[in-house]
């Protein structure tokens, strides 16, 4: 009875025969936090696989510094040393720090701006000589992108960080 809709559970890197099935049957999340893994030389087996089984996914930190680029950029990587190609983008990780987050909560007013959600918005300066070309928002925030990038910020519509003062 551990395992159901509400069960979000960190990392899932050490899971036996059968586990995936029962993650998928139960509907429960992975929150996938690799930075802090390949530290230690560990990774999911892999974020392509869970996703393609049908099991949801959520991105997390868990480590200092808390940078969700460096969790997304790392988990792409780990991801297509894992599977021995390019089986996931940026945007399929991004995804999952945003939409996958909101479906581990049941919620539909986060991860999105749409009608009626919270509206928490980030702005990701895409100018910083740093991250090379541009080739598309999302591709290039993820690649190449890191916390200090983000200039503002609004939770549930009220501002929290204005031209990076908080």
């Amino acid at each position: 009875g551990l395992l159901d809709r509400q069960a979000i559970l960190p990392h899932g890197i050490h899971l036996r025969a059968g586990d995936l099935e029962r993650l998928r049957d139960s509907g429960a999340s992975i929150v996938h936090c690799p930075v802090v893994f390949a530290r230690d030389g560990e990774a999911l087996r892999s974020f392509a696989r869970y996703r393609d089984f049908g099991i949801r996914i959520a991105m997390g930190t868990d480590t200092a510094p808390p940078d969700m680029l460096d969790n997304l950029r790392q988990g792409l990587y780990l991801c297509r040393v894992a599977d021995g190609g390019n089986t996931a983008s940026a945007a399929d990780f991004y995804n999952a720090a945003t939409l996958g987050g909101a479906a581990a909560l049941a919620r539909d007013d986060v991860g999105r701006l749409s009608p009626g959600a919270q509206a928490d918005i980030t702005v990701f300066d895409l100018g910083g000589f740093h991250l090379g070309p541009f080739i598309d928002p999302i591709k290039t925030m993820v690649l190449a992108g890191t916390g200090r990038d983000f200039t503002h910020s609004w939770i549930a519509g009220r501002p929290v960080m204005i031209d990076r003062e908080i």
